[in-house]
This record gives C-alpha cells, structure tokens and sequence, in this order.
C-alpha cells in the first residue's frame, strides 16, 4: 500500500513517523519551569508523614504497655510508702501600717518632714508581717530555735547520734551511687544538716496561704508527728514575731536617742517642734513595742492541728509517673524517626 510523502506500509510505522513518536514518549510531562524532585529545596523533602509516625507509633505499642505498666508500679510503691502527715495550721491578720512597724513609721516621719518643707520620697517600704514572714525563714531565726531547743536534733533525730555527739552519714549502694551521680554533675552531696539547711527547712515547710474573700493569713506546717507539728509552728510563730520586736525596740531606742541629740542642738523653732514632734511619736511607738501583745499580726485563730492526716496525691503519685514515662518513649520514637527520615 502505497502512502503519502512516498512511503510504503508494511505494519510498521516509516523512519521519520517513528523518530517522531520515540521524541513524544522521551519527553516528560513536567512542566519546563518545575525542577527535578532530587533538585527541590530541603523544605519540600524534610516533611514526616503522620501516618508513617503514628504506625511507628503503634508498632512499639509494647514498649508504651511496659512504660504505662513501670510507671503504675513505682506509682503505687509511692502511695505506698507514703507517710501520713498532719497539718497544724494557725489565721492571723497582719498589723496595718497605723498600729507600728516600718510603714506606719514611715508615714509619720513623711508627714512630721513635710511640714518642714522636706520629702523623704515615695518609696513604698515593706509590712512589719512581710518583715515576719521574712525572720520565720532567716538564718538568724534558726540559730536562735537551735541553741534554744536544738531543733536540728529533733527533725533529723534519726540521723543523730547522741552518745559521740555527731550526724550519721546514710549508707546503701543506692545512696553511694546517687552521691557519685550528683558529684559527676557538680550538684550538692550529702551534707551534716547545719544552721542554713534548717533555715530552709523552715523555709519551705511553713506555708503562708491568703484567706478566700478576706485579708486574714493562714500559716501552716505539716509533720508525721501531730504533736511536733503543732509545737514547731507556734514556737517558730511565737519566736520571729518577739525577735522582730526586740530588734525594734533597739532601733526605736537608737531613734529616740539620735532625735534627742538634734532637740538639744536644734535652735529653730519649726525644727524643733518637728522634731518634739517625731520624738513624742516614738515615746508612743516604744510603749507599743513593751506592751505584751502581738507586734506583727494579730492572731485571728490559734493553732490548732487537724484530727486527720494527709492523704497523698493520686495524680501527683500514681498518674505523673506514667505520664512522663510515656512522655519519653515518645520522645525517642520520634527522634528515631526524624533521624531515619534525614539518613
């Protein structure tokens, strides 16, 4: 058969008919201003497909069983081994500026200062009951409860040794082997409890809690003891707040001498009456500080410590294990898939 241009068909297309159709089937149906998929940038090529992480995921469902298992069980060993603790606790309201300390003070000597024609500034100065939150966790505070009732010795009374006067060292492979953990990461070791570690103590154990719907404060402690718990929270109560006045008197005493010099130096009548001024109003502050009373809050309800024990945390105890073991499994499952996914 006898075709146009001179070709003959015999079944197969002609030479030129063909080098056409080889052109159209090697050319790729990508557009010409698309790179190659190796030529892209690394955005289109670090993208994790959620199903392939979901299915790595759940083919280590095991390793999630085990961790939930773990984390149950050193859960339940906690609630476990849980000691019973009862809480004293005591509501005061805090002495407002016009009864004392350094804000009513303050006030005074701003106003006795002005009159002269003189500011001390606004500078806000702190509460005598933030002073006494203050002492209750001070240094000063704790070597004052230890000389007086050697309070160390009752709070780690396990760990005295009363016939060679001296603190004993825990032992155990545990405790060896978390001391050698914490010395290679440069943290604190074991030490004897001393003067600052019972400020701590005392620090972190007293709690100091806003009344709702009121301006009263509870202050509260918790021991295994209900009794040490009750004597340790008014005795370090009863402690701050009579130090925080003796270190007051001293200072109204300084006071009252320093206005009684400059009354005697003093020639101008304006300056003399201010400063008779400032000089009567510490008399009066001084028969405050003597007076048997309170000197920082005002004690609302007294001590007291409750009937029932504390009774632990379920979500803190039990379920924050398994969570953060799951946590982690997931974590490294991740990683391991990112680090796959970029080799």
């Amino acid at each position: 058969m006898i075709i146009p241009n001179g070709g003959v068909w015999c079944g197969y297309p002609s030479p030129p008919i063909r080098q056409r159709m080889d052109q159209v089937t090697q050319t790729s149906a990508r557009p010409v201003d698309v790179p190659p998929f190796d030529q892209r940038s690394g955005d289109a090529l670090d993208v994790v497909d959620l199903r392939f992480l979901f299915a790595m995921l759940w083919r280590y469902r095991w390793l999630f069983l085990a961790l939930i298992v773990a984390g149950g069980l050193y859960g339940t060993y906690g609630m476990y081994n849980y000691m019973p603790t009862y809480r004293a606790s005591m509501v005061v309201a805090p002495a407002s500026g016009e009864e004392g300390g350094l804000s009513g003070r303050a006030s005074r000597l701003s106003a006795a200062f002005q009159q002269l024609g003189l500011s001390l500034g606004s500078r806000q100065e702190a509460s005598t009951f933030d002073r006494l939150k203050l002492v209750m966790g001070s240094v000063t505070l704790a070597r004052h409860l230890q000389d007086k009732f050697g309070l160390l010795q009752r709070i780690h009374e396990d760990t005295w040794r009363e016939d060679s006067r001296s603190w004993k060292r825990p032992a155990g492979t545990l405790f060896e082997w978390e001391q050698g953990v914490l010395s290679f990461l440069n943290l604190g070791t074991w030490q004897a409890p001393s003067v600052e570690s019972l400020a701590r103590y005392l620090q972190s154990g007293i709690e100091f809690e806003l009344v709702k719907d009121s301006r009263f404060i509870e202050i509260s402690y918790a021991h295994p003891d209900p009794d040490f718990s009750l004597w340790l929270l008014r005795t370090v109560y009863e402690e701050a707040d009579d130090m925080l006045r003796r270190q007051d008197q001293v200072a109204n005493s300084e006071r009252k001498d320093y206005l009684d010099e400059k009354l005697t130096e003093s020639t101008v009548v304006e300056m003399r009456q201010a400063l008779a001024t400032l000089l009567l109003q510490e008399e009066q502050t001084s028969m405050m500080l003597t007076a048997d009373l309170p000197y920082a809050a005002r004690v609302i309800e007294p001590a007291y410590v409750s009937r029932f024990p504390l009774t632990p945390n379920v979500l803190i105890e039990a379920i924050l294990p398994i969570v953060i073991l799951v946590s982690v499994g997931i974590v490294l499952i991740v990683m391991r898939v990112l680090l796959r996914t970029e080799s």
